[in-house]
């Protein structure tokens, strides 16, 4: 046997991904490693298949847990590195998929479906040809069903007409030998096409009914491979008119309702009214016909079966459509460019048809399941200028020929197609915008932006906030730049429009949507860079704005925004937006929505409520010393002082403990007083005895004139030059400091300090201090007798 598939090795190694399939019908990613293909000399007949990767299993954190590992090497302690470790074995289902670069198979000892993909097709046939020597199926099949012999092959029954009851009968016996007959005899379904077109002429119902039941079967039965050949081109007319003749589909008529009449034609909307439309010719047949199988399988699972499908046929379709797109995208995103520089070419000639032709592009990257081709082709359409072509694509639409519903709507897929593109990765649309060379297309689409959300529909109104949101809060490297352009340029002109300009003729209703969704990109951006919005709140006056329009605009909505907007600054716990809110009066809107709808509460009195909750919790004392003398009175004469009672209960703590701090330090400061005498005392006998003494003794000038001159001289010593003296250190925020004496220039505080600096008397200074009377300006200090004594003995 080793001759027969191995060839002259008995090893061979492939690098390789394996998946393993999810709850969800998905594929998770398992890893890569090297393929091993080898046999054993104790047993050559049987066949191993190993992957090795570069690291231990596990480790980086992947989707597929280590207790799955170790279901698919169950020697994982011994060889931590081995992503899967089995054998080939005859009984199990093996298939390729993609085409032929995929290997899947169902393993029953470790419970899981895998999937192999290679990176060369040939490879895959080689790894092939060794499965199919191993199970003894014929190469060119694409599944294994079982292990059937040839007689069972060759004796199931061929459809006829009058003789589908043996074939059903067949069916119910050996279920997976008819889907394994349908795979490898193509005369099965050519067979049971004509049965399906003779019943149909003599509108045999009952046969109908019978060659229905058969096609529902293979269409439930969940395998990807009998998918595609029901709806290949050979089979798909029978597929869809077999199906027509479901029983939910037929209405009977004539008077004993012996005929019956179909209700819904799939063939005649498949043949008839939908029709294959491309902005440049594909050349490819493959592709053409993996584009026609998209559309069916669509088609089929979106509108024949929906009513009766269940999540195992789902997925398999989900999953079938996602191998297909990925092949087109292949296509479409090949590395030349020449089909997208074919397509874009052609862009303007037919604009409905290129903007669907976008659409669907978009559907392709969708189907990617690796990030990196997606990037590579999200930067072959930026190689295309694929921004600037949306941009003029939606100024053509202005101009275009059509209703206001179709402009709105392929408006919407335009911008659909630059948020899908954008979430891919942002930097080829931050490059667009920051563009130097054609600074015109960024203003062009940014008058765009302010244009749909000020006075588009719900629909462009949404996608332009989610797109601007992409822009303020990007990962990429040109942030800072993409972030000053938004507010610059994009946030301007929609502040603007707050107030409809009555040329536009806008409705009252798309005005309030405007608001709303202005009011919930300030609080996206309140939340994501609170630096740059509150300098914009600030220097735009935005509370200002919001509360002049609040008369005009009754909409709940409205008034649930604006309530938003000011709970999103009081938990900031910004102290500059605090300051703005108490400087301005803005929370007077919030008191004027709560009274508004208090009586009928809904989710706007749960906001003001939440925004009442947000002061006593965060303890925001500032805004609650505001808050509280400013609008008790007037919410307790409305009749809703208690739902402002945690607020007031706050406030009146706060004061009770600022009046209880004060009460202490006076009595403090009373007391250092009686020191600060003693300490005087002790002055006056100094000046008295010892210095008095010494001085007498120098004849040349009098003992008063001598003391004078040198306290002069020793106070000069230390303040000239200075333009700030204070005795002792200051307490910025102490409620004991008086700033700025209005009686006495150039003297800035004189008052007792505060306990935490020990207490004592405080001199600020201005300007140099003169110790001259007749030289300083403004009365003598006759309010503090200490002072006033302290500088009569100087």
């Amino acid at each position: 046997i080793n001759a027969e598939y191995m060839g002259d090795s008995k090893k061979m190694n492939w690098k390789v991904k394996l998946y393993l399939l999810n709850e969800s019908g998905n594929w998770d990613d398992a890893g890569t490693g090297m393929l091993q293909v080898s046999t054993s000399e104790l047993a050559p007949e049987e066949v191993h298949l190993r992957i090795d990767a570069a690291e231990d299993v596990g480790q980086d954190g992947g989707s597929v847990s280590i207790e799955r590992y170790r279901k698919l090497n169950p020697r994982l302690s011994e060889y931590p590195r081995t992503l899967l470790l089995c054998k080939v074995e005859k009984y199990f289902n093996y298939e390729r998929q993609q085409e032929d670069k995929i290997i899947t198979w169902v393993d029953d000892v470790s419970n899981e479906e895998l999937a192999i993909s290679f990176l060369d097709a040939a490879v895959a046939d080689e790894v092939w040809r060794i499965i199919c020597a191993v199970t003894k199926i014929d190469p060119g099949a694409s599944r294994k069903r079982g292990w059937f012999s040839d007689t069972d092959i060759s004796t199931f029954p061929e459809p006829k007409v009058g003789a589908l009851d043996n074939v059903i009968a067949a069916v119910g016996a050996h279920r997976e030998l008819f889907t394994y007959v349908v795979l490898i005899r193509p005369s099965f379904l050519q067979s049971l096409s004509g049965v399906f077109s003779s019943a149909e002429d003599l509108d045999a119902i009952e046969e109908l009914k019978k060659v229905n039941s058969l096609i529902r079967f293979l269409v439930l039965c969940a395998d990807r491979a009998i998918l595609e050949k029901l709806l290949s081109d050979e089979n798909y007319l029978l597929t869809f008119g077999a199906l027509e003749y479901d029983t939910e589909n037929l209405r009977p008529t004539g008077e004993g309702g012996e005929n019956h009449e179909v209700i819904t034609r799939h063939r005649r909307f498949l043949t008839e009214e939908a029709h294959q439309q491309t902005i440049t010719p594909i050349e490819d047949p493959n592709v053409q016909s993996r584009i026609r199988l998209c559309f069916r399988l669509s088609y089929l699972r979106d509108s024949v079966i929906a009513s009766y499908i269940d999540d195992s046929v789902n997925n398999i379709i989900t999953q079938t459509l996602q191998a297909n797109q990925r092949e087109i995208a292949a296509y479409v995103f090949r590395e030349d460019g020449s089909f997208l520089s074919a397509a874009f070419g052609a862009f303007f000639v037919d604009l409905r048809r290129s903007i669907a032709f976008l659409t669907e592009a978009m559907a392709l990257l969708k189907a990617l399941i690796e990030l990196e081709p997606k990037v590579n082709a999200l930067l072959l359409l930026a190689k295309h200028d694929i921004y600037g072509l949306i941009t003029q694509a939606l100024e053509g639409l202005v101009q275009a020929d059509v209703t206001p519903q179709e402009r709105t709507a392929l408006s919407l897929s335009l911008l659909d197609v630059a948020s899908m593109l954008n979430s891919i990765n942002p930097t080829p649309f931050a490059d667009f915008l920051l563009s130097s060379s054609a600074p015109e297309r960024p203003r062009q689409l940014v008058a765009f932006f302010a244009q749909f959300l000020a006075t588009g529909d719900e629909g462009l109104q949404v996608m332009t906030v989610e797109l601007l949101r992409q822009l303020l809060d990007p990962l990429c490297d040109r942030r800072e730049e993409l972030t000053d352009f938004v507010y610059e340029k994009v946030l301007p002109p929609l502040l603007v429009r707050i107030v409809p300009k009555p040329a536009e003729n806008v409705s009252i209703r798309t005005h309030s949507d405007f608001v709303v969704h202005f009011i919930d990109l300030l609080c996206f951006c309140l939340r994501t860079h609170s630096f740059r919005i509150r300098s914009y709140v600030i220097r735009e006056k935005v509370g200002k704005q919001l509360n002049d329009i609040f008369p005009s605009l009754t909409d709940k909505a409205v008034h649930l925004a604006i309530v938003k907007f000011y709970k999103t600054i009081v938990a900031s716990h910004d102290e500059y937006l605090h300051k703005h809110l108490i400087c301005n009066d803005l929370l007077d809107v919030v008191v004027a929505i709560f009274l508004c709808h208090a009586r009928r509460p809904n989710v706007v009195t749960s906001a003001c409520l939440e925004l009442f909750e947000l002061l006593w919790r965060g303890n925001l004392n500032k805004l609650i010393n505001y808050f509280v003398p400013r609008y008790k009175t007037k919410l307790e004469e409305a009749g809703f002082g208690t739902h402002i009672a945690r607020v007031v209960r706050k406030w009146e703590q706060i004061n009770e403990t600022e009046a209880q701090r004060i009460d202490e330090n006076t009595q403090i400061d009373g007391r250092r007083g009686s020191s600060l005498d003693v300490r005087r005392d002790s002055d006056d006998e100094y000046f008295e005895t010892e210095e008095a003494a010494n001085l007498t003794k120098k004849n040349e000038e009098p003992l008063e004139e001598v003391k004078s001159n040198e306290a002069r001289q020793t106070i000069s010593k230390i303040v000239e030059g200075m333009h700030r003296v204070a005795i002792h250190p200051e307490e910025e925020e102490s409620p004991f400091i008086h700033r700025s004496s209005p009686t006495r220039p150039g003297v800035t505080n004189i008052s007792p300090s505060s306990q935490r600096h020990g207490g004592g008397l405080k001199i600020e200074f201005d300007v140099p201090f003169d110790i001259d009377e007749d030289k300083r300006a403004g009365p003598p200090l006759e309010e503090d007798p200490a002072l006033k004594k302290t500088k009569s003995e100087a």
